[in-house]
């Protein structure tokens, strides 16, 4: 193995610990990469869920990297239940575990807030007291959300046994949804930002014209002058600028790459800080711009009333 750089670490509300820096996974349909950023870049906490088709590579990539040396316990492995799959939330959660080959996962996380196709509209409530026993039977360690608003989470912390210890989202410098970020952490959820980077690498939607004009609408960051001058001074890349304006607000970040180059790049995040105007200045960049409209997965259906 080669010198895996050193991780900083939150801690969740459950007393766990989870690595700052994920590698996200969506898309990545390879082990080796997967693999690779475990046993020779360091990456701990990997990101991923039902919906993405991969856990059974990340199973694999998990079971060589210990073979190589890596202790599960050393590991933060993140999953997601699909609105689908909530009729049976602990059949879901098996069926993870036996892709990944694992006893247990870190954290399970509702994917998203939405009872669309589902052959029963179940209340959150429900739903949610059936994700607590998961954490009983110690099938997961935590629990959390995805794209979950302030509204929902609000009345979800009402009857709550056990609570979220995150909420992962979309946040970028373009889409920095401060008023849901301070919500967060003024309830001692973790705020976990997916598409950190602002916009998706074009191999993600090769010949898809209705996609490549939506993301030719959202600037490049790496272009904008601002964000390069503070690169240039830090002596870091105008993408880990961006990984670290996420830090610095409190958040934890899952970029992902299949490259080593841009994997390693995107963990080595320490030995510098954002001035409190050089944060100013890229929370500036906040147009409201999603990546990932819901309406793309959901297709219009109700979110939970």
């Amino acid at each position: 193995m080669e010198q895996a750089l050193t991780q900083e670490t939150v801690h969740l509300s459950n007393s766990a610990r989870m690595p700052l820096i994920g590698l996200g996974t969506f898309q990545l349909m390879e082990k080796e990469p997967i693999t690779n950023a475990i046993v020779n870049l360091g990456y701990r906490h990997i990101d991923t869920a039902w919906l993405y088709q991969n856990e059974e590579l990340i199973g694999e990539a998990i079971k060589d990297a210990i073979k190589a040396g890596v202790k599960r316990e050393e590991l933060f492995i993140t999953t997601k239940i699909w609105p689908t799959q909530f009729e049976d939330p602990e059949k879901a959660l098996r069926g993870s575990l036996e892709r990944l080959q694992l006893d247990y996962v870190d954290l399970y996380l509702i994917h998203w807030p939405a009872t669309f196709f589902s052959p029963s509209k179940k209340p959150l409530h429900i739903l949610w007291a059936q994700l607590e026993s998961l954490v009983d039977k110690n099938l997961t360690v935590a629990l959390g959300l995805s794209n979950f608003n302030i509204q929902l989470t609000s009345d979800l912390l009402t009857y709550a046994r056990i609570r979220p210890v995150c909420n992962q989202v979309e946040l970028h410098p373009y889409c920095a949804q401060a008023e849901l970020v301070r919500f967060m952490k003024d309830q001692s959820i973790v705020p976990v930002a997916y598409c950190p980077l602002g916009r998706p690498s074009a191999a993600e939607t090769p010949g898809n014209q209705e996609a490549d004009l939506k993301y030719a609408a959202i600037p490049d960051l790496r272009e904008d002058k601002g964000i390069v001058d503070i690169a240039k001074r830090v002596g870091k890349s105008e993408f880990q600028v961006l990984l670290k304006w996420g830090l610095q607000r409190g958040c934890a970040v899952i970029p992902k790459s299949s490259q080593a180059k841009n994997q390693k790049e995107n963990l080595d995040l320490q030995g510098f800080t954002l001035s409190e105007e050089e944060m100013a200045y890229i929370s500036g960049k906040d147009k409201g711009l999603r990546i990932c409209n819901k309406f793309d997965f959901l297709g219009g259906y109700d979110i939970f009333a």
